[in-house]
């Protein structure tokens, strides 16, 4: 919902139905009067904006927002494929209209091709007045998709240097323990079994003596020759599961 009430989404409500009302496509201009036009055009954007945010969420719920290029991808080709008979058949709904001017079914697949690319286009360099292009401010609103609010652990009080962001991992080396957070690391000197019991109510696992991850920060598995095995996470890190953690993990179905 707050996509679709964004200043920037309303704007081009407003501009694609004015400009559709006056310019008339697919025979409107010559078959229907101004108020009729108006009235379908603001329809037929309104469905066209819903579908293509539907479609975008789908797209980024299903690859992942750290993959920009293939979400927009998907989305487009979901978009496409969603709208184009939703079009079609808001267009063969008016009594008015006369067919000849109707553009064959291939031709409006193309012009609903072609106005979904320039739409994903300028979505990546639109600034809003938070200074985040429309792009990188949905994405935010994806990735939270969801997701309860992160709730900062018990160890996050240890913090000198404020918030590390959602925390995704604990190392230990010697007596210090590092936090990696989205958004920054801090270096704590304590005992790793004392950190980790801090991470309540953040769940996580151990991997490896020295490591320990939270849930949702594993984005996948990564198998290497030798039977070695490295869990992937969000932030391009990969973290060794030794032969000792394994078992555990296959039981969380994590591997």
């Amino acid at each position: 919902m707050r996509s679709l009430t964004t200043p920037v989404t309303l704007t081009i409500w407003v501009l694609v139905s004015v400009t559709s009302a006056i310019t008339g496509p697919f025979g409107t201009y010559a078959n229907m009067e101004v108020f009729a036009r108006s009235v379908y055009w603001t329809a037929v954007a309104a469905v066209a904006i819903i579908v293509g945010n539907g479609a975008r969420f789908l797209a980024a719920y299903l690859i992942g927002t750290k993959k920009p290029a293939a979400v927009d991808a998907l989305s487009t080709v979901l978009t496409v494929l969603a709208f184009t008979p939703i079009l079609w058949g808001m267009t063969m709904q008016i009594p008015a209209l006369d067919m000849a001017d109707v553009p064959h079914a291939w031709r409006i697949l193309f012009y609903v091709l072609l106005i979904t690319a320039l739409v994903v286009l300028l979505r990546r360099v639109i600034v809003g007045a938070d200074g985040k292009t429309f792009y990188e401010a949905r994405l935010e609103d994806i990735a939270g998709l969801g997701k309860p609010a992160y709730v900062a652990p018990r160890l996050a009080k240890r913090f000198e240097q404020g918030t590390t962001g959602p925390i995704l991992r604990l190392t230990v080396s010697d007596h210090l323990v590092e936090v990696i957070g989205e958004r920054a690391t801090e270096t704590l000197r304590m005992r790793f079994a004392d950190a980790i019991d801090e991470m309540d109510p953040v769940v996580g696992y151990c991997t490896h003596r020295s490591h320990w991850v939270t849930r949702d920060a594993i984005r996948g598995v990564v198998y290497e020759p030798g039977g070695k095995v490295f869990l992937d996470l969000q932030n391009g890190d990969k973290i060794p599961v030794s032969r000792k953690y394994r078992p555990a993990l296959e039981n969380f179905g994590i591997i």
